[in-house]
């Protein structure tokens, strides 16, 4: 199971084969954007807000184990509304916002309930596998 720090080491690596640059890189402990990258030629900018499959608290209970259907529900949800609040952001260079998700059927099953509504706001979505690939 993937945590939300390894989600994010994950698509820094994926943004840095882009070609951008990783301005912050925030932990599980700090508050979004999770990742703020820069293309340093076309100063285009992704903010990013990530997700894990399981706690990365060793002091939760539910650290190491996976999150039910209502625990993605809710996570998928706050992404989703965090991604929305950053494509208000005044940044003045060309911004992309995204989402990066897990690679779980439950993950999977919540984005395509939303049906078009991320691709109809511009926010991408990224589902992480556990061995570090990223894909949309």
């Amino acid at each position: 199971m993937i945590t939300e720090n390894e989600v994010i080491s994950a698509v820094c690596r994926h943004l840095e084969g882009m070609g951008y640059e990783i301005e912050e890189a925030r932990s599980t402990y700090e508050h979004d954007p999770d990742i703020i990258a820069r293309h340093p030629k076309t100063n285009e900018v992704f903010l990013v807000e990530a997700k894990g499959a399981t706690s990365s608290k060793e002091d939760s209970n539910r650290f190491g184990k996976p999150f039910n259907s209502s625990q993605v529900f809710t996570h998928v949800a706050k992404a989703f509304f965090t991604a929305m609040k950053l494509l208000c952001t005044k940044e003045k260079a060309a911004l992309h916002v995204a989402v990066a998700l897990p690679e779980t059927p439950l993950h999977r099953r919540q984005v395509e309930s939303a049906g078009n509504a991320f691709t109809k706001l511009g926010i991408v979505v990224w589902f992480v596998s556990p061995d570090g690939k990223v894909e949309k």
